[in-house]
């Protein structure tokens, strides 16, 4: 199914079968960014760009731009 480059892709058993999420605190576990400080609105944006990387939509260094995220900083890409 998914490559789970960061590790954070945990399986489990629903109603339907066996389900994945991409765990933003598993995420932060491994190091990656102060994510319980993050806005929701870039948590939201962060779980996206996570699952593009795990289907090769996107790359790792757009997961730790936003993991990182610091709106006092200003930031040369987009």
């Amino acid at each position: 199914m998914s490559q789970n480059n960061f590790g954070c892709c945990i399986d489990f058993e629903s109603g339907e079968g066996t389900a994945s999420i991409y765990s933003l605190e598993e995420l932060q576990k491994r190091g990656i960014g102060p994510i319980d400080t993050l806005p929701f609105s870039i948590r939201i944006l962060l779980e996206q760009a996570l699952r593009n990387v795990e289907e090769s939509k996107s790359n790792p260094e757009d997961v730790n731009l936003l993991a990182n995220w610091n709106a006092s900083e200003k930031s040369s890409e987009e």
